[in-house]
């Protein structure tokens, strides 16, 4: 089912066109990844699709209501989890649950079972007594997501939920996201600066620049129609040895500390390229073989474009 369809939807300030005539759906229970450069148009969609800000043209329809006339009814359909922690420091977790839910007039009795089941959901049950201040990175993030979720919303903006966070924290939080858009039926808009993190999360991705939809797929898709080469990485002692012996039979390659990085081009073909490190006395500790990545693909068709945080 189709929660968010946004159609030609455009953004003018003055000369400048911060969004121009985009097109996107997401579905529930669907991470729909939005990636792009440093002033793409990422913070003008979301702010338009969060009903923060409204667009110069277009029409966007959430849970068939429409932006611009059905706003407040909109309003009580989303969450937003912001890259700033906004947490109260001197209420405890369950107090910071309690207070948001008050605002959005849930009922006691609602309130208590629905704040129970966020806290146990993120694993922060045990810990619910407990100040905020006292609460790790990884726990304040946490919080923040099942913050956001009190008010039962049926589309979740995660503005980089694991920034900052440690590798072991990020893959916790990683596990939540998947859980939330699955096990509770909601769609989830994600922004995120690490692209490994949209390429194991989004079921689909946009990728926007300049304010345009350059590409929207899923990851594998974007990964499988883009042209990009593989590559071919040979960890071994004598690296400098391989890389004049590659050159001379013809296959230019870079090393990187003690890992040689070929391309695996259309001229290429590894049953010269081995017997060739073979047949010098080579001794060869990894072989491995990479595909394009997320990364990749975001660079070729960004212009090699650093991503930037929405």
């Amino acid at each position: 089912m189709t929660l968010v369809s946004a159609r030609n939807l455009t953004k003018t300030y003055e000369k400048v066109q911060a969004v121009r005539e985009i097109d996107l759906d997401i579905e529930t229970g669907e991470i729909f990844g939005l990636l792009g450069p440093n002033g793409a148009g990422k913070t003008t969609t979301v702010r338009i699709l969060s009903t923060t800000l409204q667009p110069t043209s277009g029409t966007v329809i959430i849970d068939g209501y429409r932006l611009g006339k059905d706003n407040s009814k909109i309003k009580h359909l989303i969450g937003v989890c912001s890259q700033e922690i906004t947490l109260y420091n001197d209420l405890t977790g369950e107090e910071n649950l309690k207070y948001h839910a008050s605002l959005y007039k849930i009922p006691r009795h609602l309130q208590k079972v629905r704040i129970k089941d966020l806290l146990e959901l993120v694993e922060l049950f045990d810990d619910r007594g407990r100040l905020v201040k006292t609460y790790s990175g990884g726990m304040k993030r946490r919080l923040q997501i099942a913050r956001a979720l009190v008010s039962n919303p049926k589309i979740l903006f995660l503005d980089e939920p694991t920034l900052g966070l440690s590798p072991e924290s990020r893959r916790r939080v990683w596990k939540y996201i998947k859980n939330f858009a699955q096990d509770q039926n909601i769609a989830l808009l994600l922004t995120t600066h690490y692209l490994e993190e949209a390429d194991h999360l989004a079921n689909k991705v946009a990728i926007i620049d300049q304010g345009k939809i350059i590409a929207n797929a899923t990851p594998k898709d974007l990964k499988d129609k883009v042209t990009l080469e593989r590559r071919l990485q040979i960890t071994c002692n004598q690296p400098q040895k391989v890389i004049e012996i590659l050159k001379r039979e013809g296959f230019p390659a870079d090393v990187i500390n003690r890992t040689i990085v070929l391309p695996m081009n259309n001229g290429f073909s590894i049953k010269k390229v081995l017997p060739a490190l073979w047949d010098q006395g080579v001794e060869i500790e990894e072989i491995l073989m990479t595909r394009p990545s997320l990364e990749d693909v975001f660079l070729k068709l960004t212009n090699n474009s650093t991503p930037e945080v929405i």
